[in-house]
């Protein structure tokens, strides 16, 4: 018998625990995570002086906060205007696009940038399949697999889509031969059916990951497309009305911290991925992560010469709804929270408290630093949080963030490069380690390019849509928030047997909150905005009360929050009808099965959050909810 192969190289050997061998054990004192419960932010003059400034930022005479009130002004192109300046001397500089509106319906992709963007980018690129050859390709792989690739009918066309793509970019060459071949299968009574079904779905609302991955390469390389913002320390962008659109501190951690505390972060989640397992990203919504892992093999665990790199994927901490769910019937833990793993004890027990306490807590405390003065109309907490480990993030919107929410994002680790991509903005933007950005994802496409060196963590932090509804109905409130947006209805929403046409036409509610009970999300702006019922523009709340009756019932307490929906009413939302899921309405009660709640806790040693308190449900009423498909990520 010939002798076994020696252990690969890498990875911690245990000294305390030498049976662990070349996976050292959880106890071992050099797999560690150091503690940061104590680190605070400095509590300086400087950071005084900053934190203050910070709630002017957004005020159109810029000298009111800049040092000795230098400003220099200039004019872009496509009706963007330019602001150069120090605070607190660091260098900033800040954009208003006076052509756009975050609270308008698709603001960024009809944006006069986003339609520059592909016009320029087309030129450099090949060209795409047309619809049919797409829709004759995926009806093959469909065909190949006879539906063995699982998930509903939705899922199964947008796996399909991916692959169709993917087949048909890696063979441009054979485009006209596959034309020939699709003039024959026109007979074809086996590949009928399938090809039936492709026709009949709407495959524009799938993402082309590869084509816009084309378009991405090809701004990258021409430095006319996008322009460079590398030598700034404050990026602010808003729109016309000043309201906040992205936001880029760089290397805030640094600056609220120190350096040592960045480094404690990423050696945190380093030690913590060492011991949990990061669950691969779907690729579906990651397609292009499997190409990104070729070009960078020190990243796949597959094929690891170094352990301690060889990790890549993304897990998710916190709260969210199942799949299937857009209205938050019932809110869950994530996955992330659950004991999946032999270890997974000790990981939930010993060392994931220690990140809660410490790394993240950091995150949250520097994200809130400039979330609070920057939006102060918006509120704790964000539900959700996300680990990216080695992610390639290519160009995407996240759909089902809170709707003209922010989510916050922090990259940590040893990299260089990733700068943050906002297309449809005409920016791209410097991104180092320690930054903090935010941005409205659930509206604006962005992404990042490829980094060089080691590994690259980012910690995400939002809230999901369908986790904002939930909490709303809880809390006796209507929804969707009317103080909200102006647009927050689409443009004609089918309400019962009345359409309501005008978004004017929505009934005018005083939202007096009282603490704990209101605007609680991290995505709940209560901005008033000119043609919103709270606005000055409609001071005298006359409304079309015919037209929008059956939508509210007006019996709601004294102080006008506790308007809700009508329980006759017929509400259609999303891809299932409300009415069917929630039948009494009108006092807001779910059935007998334990769901997530939320009450508001003062925490004296930091911000205020919102604890989680979850019930275990039994195993016969939750089967059906565990039957779902769970394959799509976020």
């Amino acid at each position: 018998m010939s002798p076994l192969p020696p252990p690969k190289t890498g990875g911690r050997p245990g000294t305390l625990f030498p049976w662990a061998g070349n996976i050292s054990h959880w106890l071992d004192p050099g797999t560690e995570i150091p503690n940061l419960e104590d680190e605070k932010i400095k509590s300086s003059k400087w950071v005084e002086d900053f934190a203050e400034r910070l709630k002017r930022l957004r005020d159109d005479d810029a000298r009111t906060f800049a040092d000795d009130g230098a400003v220099q002004y200039s004019e872009r192109a496509l009706n963007v205007q330019v602001k150069d300046l120090h605070v607190c001397g660091l260098a900033m500089r800040r954009y208003k696009y006076k052509s756009i509106d975050c609270f308008a319906e698709n603001p960024y992709k009809c944006s006069a940038q986003a339609q520059r963007y592909d016009s320029l980018t087309s030129k450099g690129t090949d060209k795409t399949p047309r619809k049919e050859l797409v829709q004759w390709m995926m009806a093959k792989i469909l065909l190949k697999h006879n539906r063995k690739l699982g998930g509903r009918v939705k899922n199964l066309m947008k796996t399909a889509y991916v692959k169709a793509s993917k087949q048909l970019r890696e063979s441009r060459s054979s485009w006209p031969a596959m034309e020939k071949e699709l003039q024959e299968d026109a007979e074809n009574k086996d590949l009928q059916k399938w090809w039936a079904l492709t026709k009949a779905k709407n495959i524009n609302q799938f993402k082309d990951h590869y084509s816009q991955c084309d378009r991405d390469s090809a701004a990258a390389a021409d430095s006319t497309i996008l322009e460079m913002v590398a030598d700034q320390d404050l990026v602010l962008v808003l729109d016309k009305n000043n309201e906040l659109i992205a936001f880029c501190a760089s290397k805030a951690v640094q600056k609220l911290f120190s350096e040592k505390v960045l480094e404690y972060i990423y050696t945190c989640f380093d030690i913590y991925t060492y011991h949990q397992a990061i669950p691969t990203p779907d690729p579906t919504r990651h397609p292009l992560q499997a190409e990104f892992l070729r070009e960078n093999p020190k990243y796949d665990c597959r094929a690891a010469e170094d352990r301690d790199l060889a990790k890549c994927g993304v897990e998710h901490y916190g709260c969210r709804e199942m799949i299937g769910d857009p209205h938050g019937k019932h809110i869950y833990p994530t996955k992330g929270n659950s004991i999946r793993y032999w270890r997974s004890d000790m990981i939930t027990t010993q060392i994931y408290p220690k990140l809660q306490r410490g790394p993240w807590r950091v995150l949250t405390e520097v994200a809130s630093f400039f979330f609070k003065p920057l939006m102060p109309a918006l509120r704790e907490p964000f539900t959700l949080r996300a680990l990216l480990v080695n992610l390639s993030t290519e160009d995407h919107t996240d759909s089902k963030d809170c709707r003209y929410g922010i989510a916050a994002l922090t990259p940590f680790g040893n990299f260089e490069g990733a700068d943050l991509v906002l297309r449809q903005l005409g920016l791209q933007i410097s991104y180092p380690a320690g930054s903090v950005v935010l941005i409205r994802g659930h509206e604006l496409a962005h992404s990042t390019t490829q980094w060089t060196k080691e590994s690259r963590f980012v910690g995400v932090q939002t809230s999901h849509e369908a986790t904002r509804e939930h909490a709303y109905r809880k809390l006796g409130r209507p929804y969707p928030p009317l103080a909200l947006a102006p647009n927050f209805y689409p443009k004609t929403a089918k309400i019962g047997k009345v359409d309501v046409v005008e978004k004017a036409s929505m009934p005018s509610v005083s939202h007096n909150p009282s603490p704990g009970s209101a605007n609680v999300f991290a995505g709940s702006t209560i901005s008033s905005k000119p043609g919103c019922p709270d606005s000055e523009d409609n001071e005298d709340g006359e409304v079309q009360q015919d037209a929008v009756k059956t939508l509210l019932d007006d019996n709601g307490d004294d102080d006008g929050t506790r308007s809700h929906y009508s329980s006759d009413t017929d509400i259609s939302c999303r891809d299932c009808k409300a009415q069917e899921d929630y039948p009494d309405m009108e006092v807001f009660d779910m059935d007998d099965r334990d769901y997530m709640t939320f009450a508001y806790e003062e925490d004296p040693t930091g911000p205020r959050y919102y604890k989680l308190a979850s019930h275990k449900r039994k195993r016969s009423e939750s089967s059906s909810e565990d039957e779902e498909d769970t394959s799509s990520d976020e």
